[in-house]
């Protein structure tokens, strides 16, 4: 390879890796929704055998009333935490190998 096209792919690269952290960091915004906030976290840590009850006496009343929406709901949410579980990787892999 010669020079000019070791520079013109270079600058492909760069511009590839800039894409890729631009949507990364898009995808750590959309995320932070779904981070608790440090009052949640502390209310948890007083709270926690409450919040466990609770949690735990909800889903036995949503078995007993309709089992079917709750297996619509861990369908749903499944499949969204293995499409963004593989993203993830995907980006970790691609910047683990370029470094």
């Amino acid at each position: 390879m010669s020079l000019e096209e070791l520079i013109i792919e270079n600058g492909s690269l760069k511009a590839t890796i800039k894409q890729l952290e631009a949507k990364l960091k898009l995808s750590e915004e959309k995320m932070k929704k779904y981070t608790n906030s440090e009052a949640h976290k502390k209310y948890y840590s007083e709270h926690r055998e409450e919040v466990k009850t609770r949690g735990k006496e909800y889903l036995q009343e949503l078995k007993e009333k309709d089992p079917e929406k709750l297996r619509a709901y861990w369908r749903t949410d499944n499949n969204f935490f293995l499409s963004f579980k593989s993203i993830l990787l995907y980006f970790l892999s691609f910047y683990k190998n370029l470094f």
